[in-house]
């Protein structure tokens, strides 16, 4: 991909979208390209995160471990992302990740994230306010869902 589809690729999210050109050329122009045959695993379940991937072409399974096997919780396409929160700290992934077909994927590292943030520290803070906001916005979602689980203490949910 040239570096002009890697700009449009990063200010399809919200996240990237806060970035200014000089700051979107760093990732974009840094950014490392990776290609993964069906079937190859991207990363798994309970490893440390080392970045965001957005899928660029094909498709990635989101899988997950249960006592009675592997589930595909989701399928990724392409403009989708995963692992945002591991380009900011070191968190373990929560979910697996395999290439149902042969596909493309751009992975923002978190080094090359933090190397923005340290460059320009105006850009941290206003990162740091969106996400804040999103938290706020998360936890305003949960407590929306809370008097369902006190309804249902009995163990009938």
């Amino acid at each position: 991909m040239s570096l002009e589809q890697n700009i449009a690729l990063l200010q399809q999210f919200p996240l990237f979208a806060i970035l200014d050109t000089e700051q979107l050329q760093l990732l974009a122009f840094n950014g490392e390209t990776l290609r993964f045959r069906a079937g190859e695993t991207l990363f798994k379940e309970g490893s440390t995160g080392s970045g965001a991937i957005i899928v660029v072409s094909g498709e990635i399974a989101l899988e997950r471990q249960y006592d009675d096997g592997m589930v595909e919780e989701d399928t990724l396409v392409a403009g989708k992302m995963v692992g945002e929160l591991s380009m900011i700290t070191n968190i373990d992934r929560a979910i697996s990740a395999r290439a149902l077909v042969s596909s493309e994927v751009f992975v923002i590292s978190r080094p090359l994230f933090h190397r923005v943030l340290n460059e320009f520290p105006e850009t941290a803070a206003r990162i740091h306010k969106f996400l804040g906001n999103r938290l706020k916005n998360a936890m305003g979602d949960l407590t929306g869902i809370l008097p369902q689980f006190d309804e249902n203490l009995d163990g009938n949910l």
